[in-house]
């Protein structure tokens, strides 16, 4: 029982637990994908790409879930133990900063895009679709993050969600928080690679960037090992889906190369705000273990 209830708390020495029902729930939907993905026409790109993107994002979860805890007890604890010491509150607030900076410029550069250079895609409002999509759990979190902040959960209990996904300690995930965050990363690979196939492939669209940047952005602001080798995975495997089973090709090329340099620039200064945070995080808490022998 105490096994069990440290794996809930998601303390620093256990991994996940082992959740067979929500396993068997996601093995489930991986063989819906897939046997979805074998019947879907050839020629319904987006689709098949989006549905083997979903097949292997849930057959990691079911990993994730039941075969790492049962078989690989180490491998899971090294993916859920703090190694680097960033806190829960830095990691989440540099994805949400990222988030925000690189959904900003992405509807600047579409609607510029749409504006001066329309025939850089043939489908439009899938396009606009998955860019909101996209958004929805982002922008769901920081809409409670700002209830909380503002105190409306002081006054309204059943606004406050984080204690679903938090343990005692308000600053460190449960295993629900765990693979809430994982979802929400899934959720936002899935809507890039549905933006490289209808906007020409990894050699071509502007989004191949967004997609190296995503897994960038977890490895420098993940407190926890898994949420940066998830995120690579799933991106590795959307990015070999794209190539393999194909893309739409733009009728027109013009403004990729703006769109790519625009991009890659914003990614770059991604990565330095999140290493300057880190860096500032560390110095902080060091200082404060000064501050603590001194006294």
């Amino acid at each position: 029982m105490e096994t069990d209830q440290a794996g809930i708390s998601g303390s620093r020495s256990h991994g996940l637990r082992q959740h067979p029902v929500l396993a068997a729930v996601t093995l489930a939907l991986a063989a819906l994908a897939a046997y979805r993905l074998l019947v879907s026409d050839s020629d319904q790109l987006l689709l098949r790409n989006m549905l083997a993107t979903c097949t292997a994002a849930s057959v990691m979860f079911f990993v994730c879930l039941l075969v790492i805890p049962r078989w690989a007890p180490k491998i899971n604890q090294y993916l859920w133990t703090e190694p680097t010491h960033v806190p829960v509150q830095f990691s989440v607030s540099v994805a949400m900063v990222s988030f925000v900076l690189s959904f900003a410029a992405i509807l600047a550069l579409l609607y510029y895009g749409k504006i001066e250079h329309p025939g850089i895609t043939e489908h439009w409002d899938a396009l606009w679709a998955l860019v909101f999509f996209a958004a929805v759990l982002p922008v769901t979190i920081a809409i409670f993050i700002g209830l909380d902040v503002a105190g409306a959960t002081d006054n309204l209990p059943w606004l406050n969600v984080r204690r679903l996904i938090t343990t005692g300690d308000p600053a460190a995930f449960n295993d629900w928080g765990r693979i809430f965050i994982v979802l929400v990363a899934s959720v936002t690979v899935t809507a890039i690679q549905g933006g490289i196939v209808l906007t020409g492939g990894l050699s071509v669209s502007p989004f191949g960037v967004v997609l190296v940047s995503a897994v960038s952005v977890a490895a420098l602001a993940s407190e926890r090992p898994g949420y940066a080798v998830l995120t690579a995975f799933l991106c590795w495997f959307a990015a070999g889906a794209t190539e393999g089973i194909g893309s739409y090709e733009p009728p027109s090329r013009e403004y990729y190369g703006t769109a790519h340099l625009i991009v890659f620039t914003i990614s770059l200064g991604i990565g330095l705000l999140v290493d300057l945070g880190r860096k500032r995080s560390a110095k902080q808490r060091e200082h404060g273990r000064v501050s603590g022998t001194a006294a």
